[in-house]
C-alpha cells in the first residue's frame, strides 16, 4: 500500500512552499539545503542537486522509512530518517543560515538565545553537534526526541516539526537570535 495521490500532492505543495521561502530569504544558496516529510511509513525527500528555490513536485523521491539509503536522495537522508525514527515530526528542514553557521563555529556544544522572544519559541538551549557528517545521524536521532532544532557545527541547522509554517518561523527566529548573539 502506498501514499494516496491527493495526500502526496498536499504534502508536496507544502514542501515546495517551504523550500522556496528558505531560498528566497537567503537561508540556503545554490542547491544547498534539503527538506522532507514523513507520510505514514514513507519519507518524501528532495533529490540531490535540486535547488530549494526552484522546486517542483518532480524534485522529490519517495522511500520506505525502513531503507537506510536511497539512491538519488539528499546526502542528509540518514539524518532525516534518524529524526523521523526518534520523533513524531512530519517535516524536516535543513538550511544553511549564515549567522547560525558562524555562531556554531564560535560556540561550544550548545547555543542559548539572549532575547526573550527567541528563548520563548526556541528554548533555552539549542544543541550544536560536531563530528563526521557521514555518521552524525547517530547523534542527531537521539537529540531529536527532545529538541526540535539541532545545529551541526559549521554546516547548518535541522528543524523538525508538524507544520511547515512553524519550521520556517523557527528558522527565522534562530537566525535572528544568532545575529543578536554575534553582535554582543
Amino acid at each position: 500500500m502506498g501514499i494516496k495521490p491527493y495526500v502526496l500532492s498536499s504534502f508536496l505543495r507544502k514542501l515546495v512552499w517551504l523550500g522556496k521561502e528558505a531560498y528566497s530569504h537567503g537561508y540556503v544558496v545554490a542547491n544547498g539545503g534539503n527538506l522532507s516529510c514523513r507520510i505514514d511509513d514513507f519519507i518524501v525527500i528532495k533529490k540531490s542537486g535540486c535547488s530549494l528555490g526552484s522546486l517542483t513536485p518532480q524534485d522529490f523521491l519517495i522511500s520506505s522509512l525502513i531503507k537506510e539509503r536511497v539512491r538519488g536522495a539528499s546526502i542528509d537522508y540518514k539524518i532525516h530518517r534518524a529524526i523521523y525514527l526518534n520523533s513524531t515530526s512530519t517535516f524536516v528542514l535543513h538550511a544553511h543560515p549564515e549567522n547560525v553557521i558562524r555562531l556554531s563555529i564560535q560556540t561550544g556544544d550548545s547555543f542559548s538565545p539572549l532575547d526573550f522572544e527567541s528563548k520563548y519559541y526556541l528554548g533555552n538551549k539549542i544543541p550544536i553537534v560536531s563530528g563526521d557528517h557521514k555518521s552524525i545521524h547517530r547523534k542527531m536521532g537521539p537529540l531529536s526526541s527532545k529538541n526540535k532544532i539541532i545545529i551541526e557545527k559549521g554546516h547548518g541547522v535541522y528543524i523538525h516539526g508538524k507544520c511547515v509554517i512553524e519550521l520556517f518561523r523557527d528558522l527565522e527566529r534562530l537566525e535572528h537570535a544568532a545575529k543578536i548573539m554575534l553582535k554582543k
